[in-house]
Order: C-alpha cells, then sequence, then structure tokens
C-alpha cells in the first residue's frame, strides 16, 4: 500500500504519454487503476496474477478469515472495493481458474478477456547431453543422478514436503534419485525452509535433497534436470511447469487451477490428484523405467509452449486485442 502514492503520481505525471492503463496483480494497486479511470477517464485493464485477488482468498489474507469480526471487515472490504473496479470495466484472465473466481464474483463474462501469461523462449530451451552435464558441474550437482527438480518459493502450500515424502517412498528401489529444490523460503510470508531442511534430516535424505537458495538462473536447473516435480496446492498458472516444459522436460504436477490449463495429461506431461503419494510414485516409476514415455512427453511439452505460451505472440495478441477495444 505504501507504493500507491508514488504510482498514482507517476500516472499522474506522465498522463498525456499513454493511452490504456493495465494494472498487472489488482489486489492492491487495483485502487490506483480505480483512481486514473475515475479521475483521468482512462481505460483501464485490471489483470490478477494469482487466485482470491477477487474473491478476498489470497493468502495475506488468511489470518483475518480465522477471525469472526475480521473476517467480517475483509468481506466488507471486498465488497466495497470489488463494487468499484467493477466500473473500470475490464479484466483480463490468464487461466480459467481466474475467470471462473471473477464470474463467481459478479463479473459479467462479457468484461473478462482470457489472455494467458508467456515466456521468453530463448533462455528456457532443451539442450543436449554435454550441456547437461557439464551443466552439472557448474551448479556441483551429481553428475550421474536421476536429477528431479521443484523450483519456486519454499513456502506452505507449495507441496514440497509431499516431494521431500514421495523420494523417502522411493530411495531405497532408486538410490540414484535426487530431488533439486530451487529457490529460498527466506522473508517469504509462509515460509516453511527450515522445517523443509529438517524434514531432510529426519527421513535421512541428506545427499539426495539439494537446496539452491535464491537463483536468477533457473533455466539452468531445469536443464541441468531429469524432470521437474510440482506438487502445488493452487496456482493461478504455473509459469514453473511452462518453463520447465519450455526446456524439454517431462512434468508431472498437480492437478490444480490453472496447471490444467498448462498441461494436457499424459500428452505434454501428467496431471496428478492432490497428495496421492500412490499416483504419483507410479507416474515417477513410469518416467524412470520407460526413457521412450519421457522423451515424448517432454517433446510434446516443449511443442505446447512454443505453441501457447511464447511471449512474442501473447504479448502481439495483447497488443491487438487492446488496439481493437479501445481505439478512438
Amino acid at each position: 500500500y505504501l507504493m500507491m502514492p508514488a504510482a498514482f503520481w507517476t500516472l499522474w505525471r506522465t498522463r498525456k504519454d499513454y493511452d490504456v492503463l493495465m494494472v498487472c496483480a489488482f489486489r492492491v494497486l487495483g485502487w490506483v487503476g480505480w483512481l486514473v479511470h475515475l479521475l483521468l477517464r482512462k481505460p483501464v485493464v485490471l489483470r490478477a496474477e494469482a487466485c482470491g485477488e477477487w474473491d478476498g482468498g489470497f493468502p495475506d489474507n488468511q489470518q483475518a478469515k480465522k477471525s469472526g469480526w475480521k473476517a467480517g471487515l475483509l468481506n466488507a472490504y471486498i465488497r466495497f472495493r470489488n463494487r468499484r473496479f467493477l466500473k473500470t470495466g475490464t479484466f483480463l484472465s490468464i487461466s480459467r481458474v481466474i475467470r471462473e473466481e471473477l464470474e463467481t464474483g459478479g463479473v459479467p463474462p462479457e468484461q473478462i478477456l482470457d489472455m494467458t501469461n508467456g515466456i521468453d523462449l530463448s533462455p528456457f530451451r532443451p539442450v543436449n547431453e554435454t550441456e547437461k552435464l557439464q551443466l552439472r558441474r557448474d551448479l556441483s550437482l551429481p553428475e550421474t543422478a536421476l536429477l528431479f527438480s521443484y523450483a519456486g518459493k519454499l513456502i506452505r502450500g507449495k507441496g514440497v514436503e509431499f516431494l521431500l515424502q514421495l523420494l523417502a517412498r522411493m530411495a531405497d528401489a532408486y538410490p540414484e534419485l535426487h530431488l533439486v529444490l530451487v529457490g529460498s523460503g527466506e522473508g517469504q510470508f509462509l515460509s516453511c525452509e527450515k522445517e523443509l531442511r529438517q524434514q531432510v534430516k529426519t527421513l535421512q535424505l541428506e545427499g539426495k535433497v539439494h537446496f539452491t537458495g535464491y537463483v536468477d538462473h533457473v533455466h539452468h536447473y531445469f536443464q541441468a534436470s531429469d524432470g521437474l516435480l510440482f506438487a502445488s496446492e493452487a496456482e493461478s498458472l504455473g509459469l514453473v511447469a511452462v518453463e520447465a516444459m519450455a526446456c524439454g522436460l517431462p512434468v508431472l504436477v498437480s492437478k490444480v487451477g490453472g496447471l490444467c490449463d498448462v498441461v494436457e495429461h499424459d500428452v505434454s506431461g501428467r496431471l496428478l490428484p492432490l497428495g496421492d503419494l500412490e499416483a504419483w510414485e507410479s507416474a515417477l516409476r513410469d518416467l524412470l523405467e520407460d526413457p521412450a514415455l519421457a522423451k515424448r512427453l517432454a517433446s510434446a511439452a516443449r511443442t505446447r509452449v512454443e505453441e501457447n505460451f511464447d511471449i512474442e505472440v501473447i504479448a502481439r495478441d495483447t497488443a491487438l486485442w487492446v488496439h481493437s477495444r479501445f481505439e478512438t
């Protein structure tokens, strides 16, 4: 909320330099967009980046929802805010789960545009075996391991605890199986990194689980890996899966939220029941024991990203839509 005055002042000062304002992650800055629409009469597009931005279910609000009077105040605020945000006119949905949340919360379907996120494909690309081996050496990862990665914040709700249980369950049968946790929980709301490190010790997985901490070259870890494991409990889209697929990895992801828009089950990856250890173990065994299957899923994954999540295509389509809708 502290950034709101500075954001509005910048938009006011530069009001002659833009025709349309798009607010990405409108949970807070949507108020700035509303003011721009109200005072400057500029068209504004509100774009949700995460589930819960419209209906108040965002993780930061969960503590308030546990208290009766706080929950009441929060719900009243959300209703008050949403009535005003509706007057900005247009919403952008990055996935079906976001559209469903908006429609359930009273946004007319005709006010919603479906436009997913995209990624720059240039760094996220498949590599050959020689490059993969060199990356493992550079990143101090085991060169001959069966290496699967998770990428994201080490926070509750991302299913990392579940992945450690899965690894422990399969450790005896596949001693060469390793898990790389790409990311950090430091300073994050709902961080569970400390608990994860203790879980590794409790499950006797030292040496099989690799904590990278925060990194700014996630694609290198994907390119050094044999697959992605992503058991998140909720995702508005799941760009981690998109990025891993772009690197030509077979992916196993939970069947939740926007991940169902990213992965076609058993075509470009596998969508698996949330929290079902037997189903995840069976799917992972399939990848480990059937290289042809892993290769087929990986190839289809790359093709799906090229066809549906290329940032150049997404940017072009968004620009065409804005031009057609707001041309004066």
